[in-house]
């Protein structure tokens, strides 16, 4: 069953990250990485509001109408550029335990939201998305789903060999999950940072690890 997940899963984000490929002309690896690259530093200046395709067309090198060709909007070649970059940074571990597995997937997930330009470059399109709805709906699609995907599959191996309960609401604890972190990331109250993660597996784990019997 994991495997056929799997399978589906990068089946999925490999459908989502080369949407726009399909249309107009195929894209030059070149081009397509210098534009992610000078998107990514743009919004690190001048902030999601600000960021226009002007500005990152400028400063990549290329054509205003090159971004056009490959993104439909803004917010889409933002949350490209923010998935990739993730993508690059965070990997999926396999340490044969789903305490491992989550705490350091998490634990390099926070990271990454916390000391570089992601976490601000998401807050700023999901800030845009809350006045205009296609811009939510992308993120939805191309983001939140993508890496709910991740720990959504991290679930499903340990469920598959034996480790976690087979009656367990993923949907539910994927929402506790992300709910926390998304909370933290938006209102700032408090640190996303290793601790948090650490405290969030522990509380999770009771809920989805498969009881042992007890010894007679």
């Amino acid at each position: 069953m994991s495997r056929k997940y799997d399978n589906r899963i990068s089946m999925t984000d490999k459908k989502n990250s080369n949407a726009s490929v399909l249309r107009g002309r195929p894209r030059s690896e070149k081009s397509r990485r210098s534009i992610l690259k000078a998107t990514i530093s743009l919004m690190e200046s001048m902030g999601y509001e600000k960021l226009s395709i002007v500005d990152i067309a400028r400063k990549a090198g290329v054509g205003k109408q090159t971004i056009y060709r490959w993104w439909r909007s803004k917010a889409e070649l933002v949350i490209e550029s923010v998935l990739e970059e993730i993508q690059e940074h965070v990997g999926v571990p396999d340490t044969g335990s789903i305490d491992g597995d989550l705490r350091g997937l998490l634990h390099s997930s926070f990271h990454r939201l916390r000391h570089t330009s992601s976490g601000k470059m998401l807050t700023g399109v999901l800030i845009a998305g809350r006045k205009n709805e296609s811009t939510l709906a992308l993120f939805r699609e191309r983001f939140i789903e993508s890496r709910r995907n991740v720990i959504r599959g991290l679930f499903y191996r340990h469920r598959d060999n034996g480790t976690l309960k087979t009656d367990m609401n993923i949907e539910l604890i994927l929402d506790l999950i992300f709910g926390a972190m998304w909370y933290r990331l938006l209102m700032e109250h408090a640190p996303l940072d290793d601790n948090f993660a650490d405290d969030l597996v522990d509380h999770i784990l009771p809920l989805i690890l498969k009881q042992k019997p007890l010894n007679d």
